[in-house]
């Protein structure tokens, strides 16, 4: 490839002393380049610069500072073309040097535009946003034509938007160092389970559940009184695709952080390919969360989980970080209505509620976990960490409420209400503070909790005071 370009600065450089003329002053004048010259740079795989050494320097510091800044999207500029840079044409230091991202050297470049040739078009777009390096490089190497393309597809979905600095993070360059670092069985594993995560995201269908009866305008689109934004909530992490690639991110982000040995890792994997996307945003947000001295019961409690129910242990918890679980419903007595957003259940709430959850396993197994959830699983998912930590305290402090077949039945009648009240209460609370604020204050006179069905095509509302 690159001796194709060559050949064609061989032959620039030789007519180069009949292209260039000289002025009175002593100017260098560049006489245009005729039609079958510019045929020639046009039909060129290569970009050609002419430049002195001095330009090059404020070209490569400009450069530099432009990759250096945090671009919106994650990955801001497509890397699709080598840059050949030309210096001393017409005199007898004439050189050519080249840069493709990080690489200089013309095998290197050679050897990486053969590894993007081995991809699918979709998927060699997508690799032209990652940066030519020796790391990279060395990776495609190791990846069959298949991993290769699944790798082009995961690892620009990776990125994740930041709320509080405003931009997407990019942790490509990270994730590729630590892919260098697997042996071949867990690289391809880990590959494939990321192209698992990645599909499952593409086709979950991330649908707003049906809004209550009466919210929604002549167009179809929802015209609540109020609609209050938790400062923790941000629109556009929904935006983008984030939902869809939000799971990738998390693995991604457990595989960084090395928690993992290599059996425990291809474990994990395997149990992955068991879940459908709601258990496996459990799965691997737990594992991300836990501490070390966890993993144990974890894996354990992972091992017995019924991955086919699809009220498993797991898919409760991936409403923690279901943006869907996080939008709440309140009508006052003039019917109108206003609507909370929450924020998705920070780290700490669920760390404690990770917590409470493997404690019960230990102590008194999955089979009674699953008792409690058939009869919590529809509370609202902020309410979960409450619910889990009074039933660990009363499991501890009241045994003997617990030895019966039906406790958690009786726990549940006697205890569920409150708690989900006292949610339902800091919901109202939110909403009467943030109208409060308004410049124009709303008459919000009796707010009640609506209750809406969270399956898909679902119409029915009910509302709790």
């Amino acid at each position: 490839m690159i001796n194709k370009l060559t050949t064609h600065l061989n032959i620039a450089q030789v007519q180069s002393t009949t292209t260039h003329t000289l002025k009175k002053s002593g100017t260098p004048e560049v006489t245009p380049p005729t039609s079958s010259q510019q045929q020639s740079t046009q039909d060129s795989d290569y970009t050609i610069r002419l430049s002195t050494s001095q330009e090059n320097a404020v070209r490569e510091a400009a450069l530099e500072k432009m990759l250096s800044r945090p671009i919106i999207l994650g990955f801001g500029r497509s890397y699709t073309q080598p840059q050949v840079t030309l210096s001393g044409l017409g005199t007898g230091e004439f050189n050519k040097s080249y840069r493709f991202g990080e690489l200089t050297e013309e095998a290197e470049i050679d050897d990486f535009l053969a590894q993007v040739d081995r991809l699918p078009p979709e998927q060699r777009h997508k690799f032209q946003h990652l940066k030519p390096t020796q790391e990279l490089l060395e990776l495609t190497k190791k990846l069959s034509d298949e991993d290769l393309a699944k790798f082009a597809d995961v690892i620009v979905a990776t990125h994740s938007f930041d709320p509080k600095t405003g931009t997407f993070n990019n942790i490509s360059e990270d994730l590729i160092t630590q892919f260098n670092s697997m042996s071949e069985e867990v690289l391809s594993s880990t590959i494939n389970t990321m192209s698992n995560l990645f599909e499952q995201g593409q086709k979950h269908d991330f649908s707003p559940y049906p809004p209550p009866v009466g919210i929604l305008d002549e167009e179809g689109r929802e015209d609540p009184l109020l609609a209050r934004y938790d400062k923790d909530h941000s629109i556009l992490a929904q935006s983008f695709g984030m939902q869809k690639t939000a799971n990738v991110h998390r693995y991604a982000t457990l595989l960084l952080d090395n928690k993992l040995s290599d059996g425990q890792l291809l474990e994990l994997n395997g149990h992955i390919a068991e879940g459908d996307f709601q258990t496996n945003v459990g799965i691997v947000d737990m594992a991300k969360s836990i501490k070390p001295y966890q993993q144990d019961s974890f894996f354990s409690m992972l091992s017995e989980t019924d991955k086919s129910n699809q009220q498993n242990v797991f898919a409760l918890i991936s409403k923690q970080l279901d943006w869907r679980e996080h939008k709440h419903y309140l009508q006052a007595d003039t019917g109108e209505y206003a609507v909370n957003h929450d924020s998705l259940t920070s780290d700490r709430e669920r760390q404690s509620l990770y917590a409470n959850m493997l404690k019960a396993y230990d102590e008194v197994g999955l089979s009674w976990m699953n008792e409690a959830i058939e009869y919590t699983f529809d509370a609202p998912a902020k309410s979960q960490s409450a619910i889990w930590q009074a039933l660990m305290t009363d499991l501890e402090e009241k045994p003997d409420d617990f030895i019966h077949s039906d406790s958690i039945e009786r726990w549940v009648t006697n205890n569920l209400d409150t708690i989900v009240h006292g949610f339902i209460e800091q919901q109202i609370k939110d909403v009467r503070k943030f109208n409060q604020e308004q410049e124009f204050p709303h008459h919000l006179s009796g707010l009640s909790y609506v209750n809406i069905e969270k399956q898909q095509g679902s119409q029915q509302a009910s509302a709790t005071n």
